[in-house]
C-alpha cells in the first residue's frame, strides 16, 4: 500500500468512524449533552458536548481513554466503531 492508499484509507476510516458514532447516538436518542453525560460516567467530569460535537464533525480525535469512555457510554465494543481496512470496507 503506497502512501496516498494510506492517506485515503485513513479519511475514509475516519468518516466511518464519525457515521457510526453518530448512528449510535441516535439510536438512543441522545443529544451530544446526554452523551457527554453518559462519558462523564465512565471517562472524566471534563467531557463536554462541544468536545463530542468536534469528535463527530472531525476536528479533533479522541484519546484512547476518552474513545474507550465513548464505547462504554454507548454500549458497545471498540472493534464497534473502530474501522479495520477493507474488511470493514467490503462490509
Amino acid at each position: 500500500m503506497n502512501a496516498n492508499e494510506r492517506k485515503v484509507l485513513v479519511m475514509k476510516s475516519a468518516t466511518v468512524y464519525r457515521q457510526k458514532l453518530r448512528e449510535l447516538r441516535d439510536e438512543k436518542a441522545w443529544t451530544l449533552v446526554e452523551l457527554a453525560n453518559e462519558v462523564k460516567r465512565h471517562y472524566a467530569p471534563g467531557v463536554t458536548d462541544v468536545m463530542l460535537s468536534m469528535i463527530e464533525r472531525g476536528e479533533r480525535q479522541p484519546s484512547s481513554k476518552l474513545f474507550n469512555g465513548i464505547c462504554a457510554a454507548l454500549g458497545v465494543d471498540r472493534d464497534v466503531l473502530l474501522v479495520r481496512g477493507d474488511r470493514d470496507a467490503a462490509a
